[in-house]
């Protein structure tokens, strides 16, 4: 099994997926979502030193969660990111073939 290469194809989805969900925002936030969406799934945990841990930045630990929780306290991020995250699942199940289940109810 090619591990490189899974891992490659991992890290494409997760950018491709973060960048549906922070269309429009300002490059730092982009730059956290996606940290946040790879750090989520690959700590298994919300907590954010568990997650600043899986990024392993050259820089500490305390260090890059006081950047993650600054980027928390963004005014409006969780919304727009919330909205994004809606339309992007909107357009997935408009391309199902079961979604006429959905629209018939």
């Amino acid at each position: 099994m090619d591990y490189s290469r899974m891992a490659r194809k991992l890290r494409e989805k997760i950018a491709r997926f973060s960048g549906e969900l922070s269309k429009g925002l300002p490059k730092t936030a982009v730059r956290f979502v996606q940290e946040m969406v790879y750090g989520i799934q690959a700590s298994r945990s919300v907590v954010l030193t568990k997650i600043g841990r899986t990024l392993e930045e050259p820089i500490s630990i305390k260090k890059v969660e006081e950047r993650l929780s600054r980027q928390l306290l963004r005014k409006g991020l969780g919304t727009r990111i919330r909205r994004s995250f809606l339309q992007w699942e909107r357009h997935w199940w408009e391309k199902t073939p079961y979604s006429f289940w959905i629209r018939a109810t």
